[in-house]
């Protein structure tokens, strides 16, 4: 008799740790997920990957505006290599999602490249949706977290100009505050 009892609890045990396992796959993974998914910009510019984390975008909300810089905060040896992308448009968070805002509205794209030394070669690059060179598409506004896309073919602004930057496959999710 003791031993049925021991193989009884066992079973117990068992289905007991089953479905604990079951509910936190179910529950627990959605907000692990959640968790892990941070703010960032991330966008294939003239076909090299870039990538802008948490601690490099500044993220700055007025009436009827949004603009989300990407950068590093600091330099901090000589000749680091440091891409900057700024993306500026008029929106109304209050609206509908998702918007593609057309000229009236205006949505700016500003892309930079410089090496920190002594002579620094900044190049930069930008377009406008009035000019039809970038297309921004805000997909949602959940929470704080403001999510899209955005592509486009950017003109140089240095003399003598550079060639044209393009930037395909561009994502952003960032907080917009609270």
């Amino acid at each position: 008799m003791p031993f049925d009892d021991v193989r009884l609890r066992n079973r117990h045990g068992i289905l007991m740790l089953a479905l604990g396992a079951a509910l936190v796959a179910a529950i627990g993974v959605h907000d692990a997920a959640a968790k892990r998914k941070r703010e960032s910009v991330v966008a294939t510019i003239n076909g090299k990957h870039r990538r802008w984390g948490v601690r490099k975008l500044t993220v700055t909300v007025a009436p009827g505006s949004v603009a989300i810089v990407a950068t590093i905060k600091r330099p901090h040896r000589l000749n680091q290599f440091i891409p900057a992308l700024a993306l500026t448009c008029q929106l109304d968070l209050t609206g509908a999602f998702p918007v593609t805002p057309q000229f009236p509205q205006l949505c700016v794209v500003g892309y930079t490249e410089y090496r920190l030394s002594r002579n620094p070669n900044f190049k930069m690059w930008g377009g406008s949706n009035f000019d039809g060179a970038v297309e921004v598409t805000f997909d949602s506004l959940r929470g704080n977290r403001l999510t899209g896309t955005f592509h486009g073919t950017l003109t140089s602004q240095n003399t003598p100009p550079n060639p044209p930057a393009s930037i395909e496959n561009g994502t952003f999710s960032a907080d917009v505050g609270g």
